[in-house]
């Protein structure tokens, strides 16, 4: 379901869809939004409670990623959004248990 309202509004002129992984991350967004000027933004939240995975002096900035697990130089990395960032932490969790 994600993927398909992700991929309509994309075809959306200047539109900048953030999609949230935590209650931290969107507080962070908010403030960013608050600042003004952000043009038309579509922010995709999730529906289920989540864990906090951002400390509470994390700065939002769009287009720009964060590592949140260091890993090995010859590891793999994972990139993810939304839910997707809960997955990918257990299944690299998972992966260093083995």
């Amino acid at each position: 379901m994600g993927n398909d309202d992700i991929t309509v509004f994309d075809g959306i002129a200047h539109l900048k869809i953030v999609d949230v992984c935590c209650p931290q991350q969107l507080l962070a967004i908010m403030e960013w939004i608050m600042a003004g000027n952000r043009g038309l933004l579509y922010v995709r939240v999730m529906r289920a409670a989540s864990s906090v995975l951002y400390d509470p002096e994390h700065k939002f900035e769009f287009g720009k990623g964060h590592f949140l697990r260091q890993t090995p130089a010859d590891a793999a990395v994972i990139i993810s959004s939304g839910r997707g960032v809960h997955e990918s932490l257990a299944a690299s969790s998972d992966c260093a248990s083995h």
